[in-house]
């Protein structure tokens, strides 16, 4: 069975105007034909009622008079109503007097005299009626009367008010199919337009506004809404070809910058093939010269010439140091990242005690290393990175008698801070900005050693984790850096 919601508008509108039309119709008709026999019904009981008025006062010498005779003649006279089927009349005692017709008269008692009575039966109606002389009641009369025509009547106006009604309705279902069509048709139609828009993807089409009501304002909103989604489209189709060139333009710039890349690369490694052999051969042979005049010709230099050689040979070995950290930060950015757990406590130990054994003298060092640090990272780099911090502050707190270095990690908004704090020379804040830049230092090379390459690796290997670092100080005051990592730390404890 078809739901009615499934129903086109066309067969709905039908349905709705035909229903509604039966409906009123319905309700009008029904209502007139109960009026209408009403009125016929009580048009009859008004008229058998004066009959019997009437009869009633031309009998009144009759039962006055007791003359049964007399009063049987009045009674004929009802012959020429129709439809009557006998009339009797009764004394004041209730007694049958007279009666006309072929019925059995009707035997009144129980006082019923004093009602006046209006009686319908199936097929008839009785009308009894009291009769009064000079305020005395003398008597009443009883008229039957068949109802039989007045039913035929009344089913002839019933029978006439179905044809109505079914005529009325055929007529409404046509009605009804034509003025459908004021209200599907624009729907239809907006309907077909929204579908072609919809197959051929052209906002362009406009609907036909039939009429300026609801469905012409529909009609127009549509058509505003159609070119609103056009001009879109338009300016979809200009951004989609922009951003077609703009990642042309992208693509090519990838390519050519990665030629660059992958030349610049070549070019750093024939560097680094260069710088470490080509470069420290010489270095080789200075040193070694150098150390064969202070052996072999010793006894013939004096002590400047002495001192000269060591410094000669002191340059060598911090120009291989140089090389050195200058290869391992060009490795450092070419390195891929293996992002893994990094135990930074356990790292760190093994530094400081490795550290501390390369000590040439007996220092008072306090180094406090937080437990279970623990980071997402490259071992590889991190161990570097720590190393070289680790190693200044142990440096630049060679000259205090106790040196405390602290070793920590904070956690703020889902970033693990790892710092490295000490109570060495520390740096003044005005020249922060060179800290990590290659082969700057902020300390002389006769207070401090070093080829102001460490920092800056550092800084390579933590930008290379996509993290930060920053350094604090003051003069004499110590130094403190921390390099904070912004993904989500390592969950070590669910491991």
């Amino acid at each position: 069975m078809i739901s009615p919601t499934n129903l086109s508008i066309k067969t709905k509108l039908i349905l709705i105007i035909t229903s509604v039309s039966l409906v009123t119709l319905s309700l009008v008709l029904i209502l007139y034909a109960y009026g209408e026999t009403r009125h016929l019904i009580k048009s009859l009981e008004e008229e058998i009622a004066h009959i019997a008025r009437i009869t009633g006062d031309y009998a009144t010498t009759d039962l006055t008079f007791k003359d049964k005779q007399a009063a049987t003649k009045t009674l004929q006279l009802l012959q020429s109503t129709p439809n009557i089927i006998q009339a009797a009349l009764y004394d004041a005692d209730n007694t049958l007097f007279a009666s006309y017709g072929k019925g059995s008269p009707y035997q009144l008692i129980n006082k019923g005299h004093q009602v006046e009575v209006i009686k319908r039966t199936e097929s008839t109606l009785i009308v009894h009626k009291k009769i009064h002389h000079q305020n005395e009641f003398i008597g009443s009369i009883l008229i039957e009367v068949s109802t039989r025509e007045l039913q035929g009547e009344i089913f002839d106006f019933i029978l006439l008010t179905f044809l109505i009604l079914t005529v009325m309705t055929i007529f409404s279902a046509i009605l009804a199919h034509y003025s459908q069509r004021i209200i599907s048709k624009p729907i239809l139609d907006l309907s077909e337009k929204i579908k072609q828009v919809k197959e051929s993807g052209d906002y362009s089409i406009t609907a036909k506004k039939h009429s300026e009501d609801e469905i012409g304002k529909l009609s127009e909103n549509i058509n505003l809404l159609l070119a609103s989604l056009e001009i879109r489209k338009k300016q979809r189709d200009r951004a989609e070809h922009e951003l077609q060139q703009a990642k042309n333009i992208l693509e090519r710039s990838v390519y050519e910058r990665t030629k660059e890349l992958e030349v610049a690369n070549s070019e750093l490694q024939t560097f680094s093939y260069t710088v470490s052999h080509d470069l420290r051969a010489p270095l080789r042979s200075i040193d070694g010269f150098s150390k064969m005049l202070l052996d072999e010709y010793d006894d013939r230099l004096d002590a400047a010439g002495r001192d000269y050689l060591k410094r000669v040979r002191n340059a060598t070995v911090r120009m291989g140091d140089l090389i050195d950290d200058l290869l391992l930060l060009a490795r450092i950015s070419q390195s891929e990242l293996r992002h893994e757990d990094f135990d930074v406590t356990q790292t760190c130990h093994t530094i400081v005690n490795r550290l501390r054994a390369l000590e040439n003298e007996q220092r008072n060092i306090e180094v406090s290393i937080e437990d279970n640090m623990h980071v997402c990272a490259d071992k590889k780099m991190m161990t570097i990175a720590l190393e070289n911090l680790i190693s200044n502050a142990l440096k630049y707190t060679r000259r205090e008698k106790h040196a405390v270095i602290t070793i920590s990690s904070e956690l703020h908004k889902g970033a693990r801070s790892i710092c490295i704090k000490d109570n060495g020379a520390g740096f003044d804040m005005v020249s922060a900005d060179k800290l990590f830049t290659p082969l700057q230092r902020l300390h002389s090379p006769s207070e401090f050693e070093g080829t102001g390459i460490g920092l800056a690796t550092v800084y390579r290997i933590v930008r290379k984790h996509d993290a930060s670092i920053k350094g604090e100080g003051a003069p004499n005051e110590g130094a403190c850096f921390c390099m904070t990592f912004r993904d989500k730390p390592y969950d070590y404890e669910s491991k």
